[in-house]
């Protein structure tokens, strides 16, 4: 394989060849309007969470930067590590150091989350934390950055294909709506509407 072959290239290449490449479409597409979601919920409790930092910004606007800049970051880092991949030797060094990055935006973002999250008027226990924990990482982390990442590269890889394959069906559809009009007329005597 090419050094340029991406791993959402890889898979779906695989999902071209069967005969289920428009309801996996649809899956992925969902995938991604649901990370916007996600991500509009991860950017407002990062943003809460930072403005609950006992630190001053010298801007009024710094915090809405701040809170964009882990998700936006881990999404850019997760494309370059993806896209890199671990195949040519060369690219393993840039691999690594996107992954670092990566994880490095990641602890950013789950501080502030978890430090918006467990801001609870009874206080902190280890059940808001466990709680808080799974929520960031679990639901947060998963559920915006690497799914807009997998669901929007899924999504652009498969797109053409799903376009083709409704295409076809629609095609087919069409032929057998005619042949049984045909039928239908035949059948009737005369012509059938």
């Amino acid at each position: 394989m090419s050094r340029h072959h991406t791993t959402f290239r890889k898979a779906a290449e695989r999902i071209r060849e069967s005969e289920f490449v428009v309801p996996v479409f649809i899956v992925f597409l969902l995938l991604w309007i649901m990370s916007m979601f996600f991500t509009a919920e991860d950017y407002w409790t990062s943003l809460l969470g930072y403005a609950g930092l006992p630190t001053k910004a010298g801007f009024w606007w710094t915090g809405y930067v701040v809170a964009a800049l882990p998700s936006v970051g881990q999404i850019a880092s997760g494309y370059i590590a993806l896209a890199l991949g671990w195949d040519a030797k060369e690219d393993r060094k840039y691999t690594v150091i996107s992954i670092l990055i990566w994880l490095l935006l990641f602890s950013i973002d789950a501080f502030t989350d978890m430090t918006y999250r467990m801001s609870v008027p009874n206080g902190t226990s280890w059940q808001i934390v466990l709680t808080a924990v799974f929520q960031t990482v679990g639901i947060f982390t998963i559920g915006s950055e690497l799914s807009f990442v997998v669901g929007f590269g899924m999504t652009m890889q498969l797109l053409p294909e799903a376009v083709a394959q409704s295409m076809t069906v629609g095609t087919r559809l069409k032929s057998r709506m005619s042949r049984l009009r045909a039928d239908m007329a035949e059948m009737s005597g005369g012509t059938y509407r």
